[in-house]
């Protein structure tokens, strides 16, 4: 109920809290912290509360700015090696609980647990199939596969990185994972034509997700990423995108904070919540990107686009640009 209150209400400036170092932190922090020191004490007769208490630690922490999520998960890791049970111990133990709902509700917060990144994806699935609901078994390997792909992909091991990705069902995460390869190619300038495959494999499935914003942020990434290496290339996906804005009704690039989620709606219990945290551009952005190196293709493409807020802060970066380059000539 706290963490809940939490997200829904004004904090209290005076209601603060001190890390080990002595810096004064705000309350939410106070409260994911105590979540993470209880959750390795959840044992026994109160394994139950333990997907409660990891949903409430994971909707705090992803209210927070992504540095401090970082830096939390970090002291989270740190703080309950020394006390958690082993992965083989809490399988064991949700195995032996007969209420069925609740045994798959403890492996599946087992699995998505951090303390699971370091086992072999093969030993998750053996564990994962151990679920009866083909659909939460799905989402969770999805689940899986996304972070660890992600993980990879910041280690530049790119060939396991697209292994784990055709594991992934959900067009929309596929997509996305193609454009993180992508990107982090070109932004260490490697393997330059193979980025461009990589990109072409991202809009792809981008295409077969449909008209969504998860969609139109990946082919607005791609065209940003395209313009580096090919500018016809990058104006010719730059329109798809646009059209694919154009099929959105009132398209919104803020609302969902950049992250989606799979809810899978449980009679008489308390939905499961799978989070895909996949940030993208958005049409003013690239609009801007282009106007200073094609003004006339930015500007047609802004005209192209149908929704009037879009149109608006897409003609309001091409105006940005132009004083920008009216400033540095004068």
């Amino acid at each position: 109920h706290r963490a809940k209150q939490a997200l829904e209400e004004p904090s209290d400036e005076r209601d603060s809290y001190r890390d080990p170092n002595g810096l004064e932190m705000p309350p939410t922090i106070s409260l994911l912290h105590a979540l993470m020191q209880l959750e390795p004490y959840l044992k026994g007769p109160l394994l139950d509360l333990l997907p409660l208490v990891r949903q409430a630690r994971d909707n705090l922490l992803v209210s927070l700015p992504i540095e401090m999520q970082k830096l939390l998960r970090q002291s989270g890791r740190q703080n309950s090696i020394a006390t958690a049970k082993n992965f083989d111990e809490e399988i064991e133990s949700a195995l032996k609980i007969s209420d069925v709902d609740r045994r798959e509700e403890v492996i599946v917060t087992t699995v998505l647990n951090e303390q699971s990144n370091s086992l072999p994806l093969e030993k998750l699935i053996e564990v994962i199939d151990k679920i009866a609901d083909p659909n939460v078994r799905e989402h969770l390997l999805d689940t899986i596969c996304f972070r660890r792909a992600m993980n990879v992909i910041g280690a530049r091991q790119y060939e396991e990185a697209e292994k784990l990705v055709a594991r992934v069902k959900g067009h929309e995460q596929r997509a996305y994972l193609y454009v993180e390869i992508a990107q982090t190619m070109l932004n260490n300038h490697e393997r330059e034509m193979y980025a461009s495959e990589v990109l072409d494999q991202a809009i792809e499935q981008a295409k077969k997700a449909g008209a969504t914003i998860f969609a139109a942020r990946v082919m607005l990434t791609a065209a940003s990423l395209y313009a580096k290496i090919d500018l016809n290339r990058s104006i010719a996906v730059l329109t798809d995108a646009i059209n694919c804005v154009n099929r959105i009704e009132n398209p919104d690039f803020v609302r969902d904070g950049q992250a989606k989620e799979k809810v899978l709606q449980r009679p008489g219990r308390d939905a499961y919540r799978f989070r895909y945290y996949m940030p993208g551009l958005d049409p003013q952005t690239v609009i801007g990107q282009m106007a200073k190196k094609d003004f006339d293709t930015a500007l047609a493409q802004t005209n192209a686009i149908a929704d009037k807020l879009q149109r608006a802060l897409s003609t309001l970066a091409l105006a940005e640009v132009c004083l920008q380059q009216k400033q540095s000539k004068g």
